[in-house]
């Protein structure tokens, strides 16, 4: 399923205070560039590559929704200090 053709559907579902952006690669200069304007972030998508490098780049809460296991979760504290302790070493 190509979900950058569904972003749009998705976004009219949201209210009209969400700022969207999109994840590509290992590159997460979009969340990066919206810290300021945020309180949490949102990530649609599988696996845990692309929220675990939000988490490098950011210090915001975020959520987590897989569309193919149709699961919410939250991303605990506790794994971005793991992340980051990882990322130095």
């Amino acid at each position: 399923m190509n979900f950058e053709i569904k972003l749009p559907s998705i976004k009219k579902k949201l209210p009209d205070s969400v700022i969207g952006g999109q994840l590509l690669g290992c590159n997460a200069f979009a969340a990066k560039r919206i810290e300021h304007e945020v309180d949490v972030f949102l990530f649609i998508g599988n696996g845990e590559f692309h929220p675990s490098n939000v988490l490098l780049t950011v210090e915001k809460p975020l959520f987590c929704y897989d569309p193919v296991a149709k699961t919410t979760y939250e991303v605990e504290k506790d794994k971005i200090i793991s992340y980051r302790k990882r990322r130095r070493g």
